[in-house]
């Protein structure tokens, strides 16, 4: 598990909005992962799972799925015709306080701050449109949609509000997440270093290789190697996407060894090479 840094081509509202189409895959979409941003997948075609400690929720075509902020969760194509819109945004932006917020959205900031293992499957017609709403003026760019966007955004945030999406969070009974933490920040600084060891993260919590190996295996349900290959190859994502930076350079950036194991690890988990990722990524809406 990582914690995703998650792009901006919303800048005004620091916000994230992209359509997937998995295109004919049943696997699953990307591992287990949080990030600060409260996400809503609004699914627009066949079956989209969410598991939040291994348990699904199932979306279809009309339905939304919505994980608060620091939630660890993965993703899955139920169906081959899966589709969706992906809208993260960042609930600092509406802080109390906050100039630009002028505290409509105090709820929404709460909520995410509560610390709940939270997420909703929604069936909400009113959520829908807000989204698509949102998703049409991104596409068409005309003029204003930054300020058309900006508005969408809170009216879909009323809707939560008012439809109960944003009450009844309680704290999980199980903390080993937050005890694991620490290590998985760190990792989330230190990946690039080709030397990183289980022995070195082990010790920011203060154990034992093979107690902590235990641990780490059982809370993120990866081995330690797997799940730094994981981080490394989504830090590569970012590099990949928004650089023109060499596939040797990506390879040594992000603490692989050899580029030709960067290849082999990047195809395993993203069934296609780093220049193939490149060049079809985000090639069309």
């Amino acid at each position: 598990m990582h914690n995703e840094r998650v792009r901006r081509n919303l800048a005004d509202i620091h916000a994230f909005l992209s359509y997937t189409n998995p295109v004919g895959n049943t696997d699953k979409i990307c591992d287990i992962h949080y990030h600060d941003e409260i996400e809503l997948l609004l699914v627009t075609g066949g079956k989209l799972g969410c598991y939040i400690d291994g348990d699904p929720l199932i979306a279809s075509a009309g339905q939304v799925i919505f994980i608060d902020s620091r939630v660890p969760h993965w993703t899955e194509a139920e169906s081959e015709d899966c589709a969706y819109i992906l809208f993260q945004f960042i609930p600092d932006d509406f802080e109390p306080g906050n100039r630009s917020s002028r505290t409509y959205a105090q709820p929404l900031y709460q909520f995410a701050r509560t610390g709940g293992q939270s997420a909703h499957l929604i069936d909400d017609e009113t959520v829908v449109t807000a989204i698509k709403n949102i998703w049409t003026e991104y596409v068409a760019r005309k003029e204003g949609a930054g300020k058309f966007i900006l508005a969408g955004l809170y009216y879909l945030i009323g809707w939560l509000e008012r439809g109960g999406y944003l009450t009844g969070v309680t704290q999980p009974d199980d903390q080993s997440v937050q005890k694991l933490l620490p290590a998985l920040e760190y990792i989330d600084r230190c990946y690039g270093k080709q030397e990183l060891s289980l022995e070195e993260v082990g010790d920011v919590l203060g154990l034992n290789p093979t107690y902590f190996c235990r641990l780490f295996k059982r809370i993120t349900g990866h081995g330690f190697s797997e799940y730094l290959n994981y981080v490394r190859i989504a830090k590569s994502e970012e590099l990949l996407q928004n650089t023109s930076m060499s596939i040797l350079d990506i390879s040594l950036e992000v603490g692989f060894s050899s580029v030709s194991y960067y290849n082999r690890v990047f195809k395993k988990m993203k069934n296609c090479t780093p220049s193939v990722y490149r060049s079809a990524q985000y090639s069309a809406m």
